[in-house]
């Protein structure tokens, strides 16, 4: 699979960063990744253009 950048946000606090992540992954889908100021699990916002 090919890695792919995601803008991913944190639903708790709003934190967004890029995060590199497999390709294929829905946006509103949970990414994985845990944002690490309230260890909420972030969401694919979108692909990075």
């Amino acid at each position: 699979m090919k890695e792919v950048t995601y803008i991913v946000q944190c639903p708790h606090c709003l934190y967004d960063e890029e995060q590199i992540l497999y390709s294929g992954m829905a946006e509103g889908q949970d990414s994985g990744v845990k944002c690490p100021n309230c260890e909420e699990e972030y969401m694919i916002i979108k692909k990075r253009a």
